[in-house]
């Protein structure tokens, strides 16, 4: 009986501190998507719960059909916006100022060999006047790793189709899914120990230190170093042709950066390899493309406040909080409308 109640008691404790139940349902053509109708909160950043609507997304319960103009956006754990309020997220904000409908279609770990799945499965459900593909840190990493491929589809509106490598499924996870999504402890309890695994193999954190025998660990190998920038090209300007095929597309970079102590701000790692990468796919492609990180980088100059960072969390690292989900909204509501416009001549250049 008394663990029963202990066991209780750490649950409730772990669901108001730490996490929900793991929301990750298994799909077979994007690896996982989010319960419908349920709560997420981790406590990493910020200490939101926020409710998923009945499609899994962070957003409202949507009619249908829009009322106006509706923008389906797409996107990584940047757009889903788990760590604030769901109002004062960039796409919730955007909607406030301009009156278009913004649909937070954002899934942690996105990537773009996941966009024309995820655009499959929203787009008839939600009928969108147009899909904004939010592209963010990592994103060329994503898709390095996916090893895509375009295979001759005479059935597909552009005369091809995308296969990518799924990633290897976690069997154990996958066994105990049907517990994780009703235990915030297991899922907790789940993810450390995977930190724990890893530090194991791949010698990192607290225990690789121990198996090194209290020795700090080499540099590790710069992940930076030897990108496969022009393949990366290729293919990711090929994804955003095809993913004009049906739709009204636009593509909007959000790039992350390192704050320094003397004010200088610059880009991350990973970002200044995509910024080699990003537009000129976009150029290649012929897609509307903007990049908001010239914006971004002189607000910086000019207000010395991170975009991104918690107080619960290493300011300056990490997601983006309030403070630059207002400065994203306030950028895109300048871009927005000239967007739409090019992607409405774009529709009409892909119909010719």
């Amino acid at each position: 009986m008394w663990l029963v109640i202990l066991a209780l008691v750490l649950e409730l404790m772990a669901r108001a501190t730490l996490t929900s139940p793991s929301r990750q349902v298994s799909d077979p053509e994007l690896g996982y998507v989010n319960q419908p109708n349920s709560w997420l909160f981790q406590a990493g950043e910020g200490m939101e719960h926020i409710r998923l609507n009945a499609l899994g997304l962070n957003d409202p319960d949507r009619a249908p059909i829009g009322h106006g103009q509706r923008v389906l956006l797409v996107g990584d754990s940047m757009l889903l916006a788990h760590q604030v309020p769901r109002p004062r997220n960039y796409a919730s904000l955007v909607e406030q100022r301009t009156g278009i409908e913004m649909v937070n279609g954002g899934r942690d770990a996105m990537g773009p060999a996941d966009w024309g799945a995820m655009m499959e499965r929203l787009g008839p459900r939600l009928h969108p006047d147009y899909v904004a593909l939010m592209m963010t840190r990592g994103d060329a990493f994503d898709l390095r790793d996916a090893h895509v491929r375009f295979v001759p589809d005479a059935s597909a509106p552009l005369g091809e189709r995308v296969e990518r490598q799924r990633p290897d499924r976690d069997a154990v996870a996958d066994k105990l899914a049907p517990v994780l999504q009703q235990s915030a402890l297991l899922t907790f309890l789940m993810r450390r120990a995977r930190l724990y695994l890893d530090g194991v193999q791949h010698g990192s954190g607290w225990t690789g230190f121990v198996l090194r025998g209290f020795h700090a660990a080499p540099p590790g190998r710069d992940e930076t170093l030897d990108f496969p920038i022009e393949e990366t090209t290729v293919h990711l300007a090929e994804l955003m042709r095809l993913a004009q095929s049906g739709h009204r597309v636009m593509f909007i970079s959000i790039p992350s950066f390192a704050y320094h102590s003397d004010g200088r701000i610059e880009f991350e790692p990973r970002s200044r390899v995509e910024q080699r990468i990003f537009p000129e796919a976009a150029r290649r492609a012929g897609v509307p493309f903007v990049d908001l990180a010239p914006e971004l980088m002189a607000i910086y100059r000019h207000d010395q406040r991170p975009f991104v960072g918690f107080d619960n969390s290493r300011i300056g690292t990490g997601h983006l909080n309030e403070y630059g989900h207002a400065v994203v909204a306030q950028l895109i509501e300048c871009h927005i409308r000239a967007l739409m416009r090019q992607a409405d001549i774009a529709a009409t250049r892909v119909k010719n």
